[in-house]
């Protein structure tokens, strides 16, 4: 599978503080520990502003997670899902029956004016019978067992620098 730029590195949140913590000394701190951040001198600033600044770096930081190669990879992946679910739901209303005697019925026409050899008609009924039976969570899969794993990754840092903008 095509990997390349896969490894953008995720932030270490180690470093960061609850916002609640958030005061002038903590802010100096965590302004020089992670220079990411992008925090400004505090010149004359308020406790407020201060919370204010570093809520919008963190609230940054972790919309910026959104444009990760996974957390895309993982969308594309949700996006597929709904297809094949639309499909299975379009199939789930179909009589299955009906559809495969329909099928066969074209293919047999076909046959009797030579298109088709008996052995092509029955591969492909096989192949659609196949086809419908296995369509369903796993049949298209964008991600591989690795790569959801990041992708779980980038969520669980996603929530990680969320969750202290409430503490």
């Amino acid at each position: 599978m095509y990997t390349a730029g896969l490894q953008a590195p995720l932030p270490n949140v180690t470093s960061l503080l609850p916002l609640s913590l958030i005061n002038f000394n903590f802010y100096n701190q965590l302004k020089y520990a992670c220079p990411a951040l992008g925090l400004t001198d505090m010149s004359s600033s308020s406790l407020a502003d201060l919370q204010n600044m570093v809520r919008s770096s963190y609230e940054a930081l972790a919309e910026g997670l959104n444009g990760h190669p996974f957390k895309q990879m993982s969308g594309i992946q949700d996006q597929l899902n709904d297809i094949l679910g639309a499909v299975n739901s379009i199939l789930a209303q179909t009589d299955e029956m009906n559809m495969f005697a329909c099928l066969q019925s074209a293919c047999q026409g076909y046959s009797r004016l030579g298109v088709y050899s008996d052995t092509f008609q029955q591969t492909t009924l096989d192949s659609f019978q196949k086809m419908y039976t296995e369509l369903g969570p796993n049949y298209g899969r964008v991600l591989n067992d690795t790569q959801q794993s990041a992708v779980n990754q980038v969520d669980e840092t996603q929530s990680t620098i969320t969750g202290l903008l409430s503490l």
